[in-house]
């Protein structure tokens, strides 16, 4: 498979577990968020809080459709990128999608000891972070189900991911 897609909800482990995937198949990784930085010259927070979540959303359609042209990469997707526009059709049609699932609880927990800005829960702490991770994940479950494979993303390793792809 030439390109490989990670598909879960934000603290899911998607850039971690997809950069040490990458390293072990020899392939190149890109974090989608990353790579909307580069082509708007803007921070994900800034085309978020700034810009308006429509106009980051129409960033990381472009962004994603360049990753098309890849060969041999990883790329780890932001947590709503197959929720919109025809995204997870088109990541499905070019590439093998990895839905990396974990429970609400989990994710919150992770969300929480995160150092990293997330614009969409930044405001929330504690139960009330819980609630909306649930509420959230809820939504988007349904899009991340039609990935090509589901994997526990608890307790991740590439070998479980190796033996997926090649399974």
């Amino acid at each position: 498979m030439n390109r490989i897609y990670l598909v879960g909800y934000m603290g899911s482990g998607k850039s971690s577990l997809g950069k040490r995937l990458a390293k072990s198949m020899n392939y190149r990784f890109v974090d989608l968020d990353d790579l909307v930085e580069q082509l708007s010259e803007k921070t994900t927070a800034y085309l978020f809080t700034r810009e308006g979540e429509s106009s980051f959303r129409n960033w990381e359609k472009l962004a994603l459709h360049q990753t098309f042209e890849m060969d041999q990469v990883v790329v780890a997707l932001g947590g709503g990128t197959p929720c919109f526009f025809d995204n997870m059709l088109l990541i499905n049609t070019n590439g093998l999608s990895i839905y990396l699932q974990m429970s609400a609880i989990s994710l919150t927990q992770r969300i929480q000891s995160s150092k990293k800005i997330r614009p969409l829960t930044q405001e929330y702490q504690g139960e009330k972070l819980f609630e909306f991770v649930q509420n959230h994940l809820a939504q988007r479950e349904p899009y991340y189900l039609q990935s090509k494979i589901t994997v526990n993303a608890l307790s991740p390793s590439v070998s479980l991911l190796l033996n997926a792809i090649h399974g």
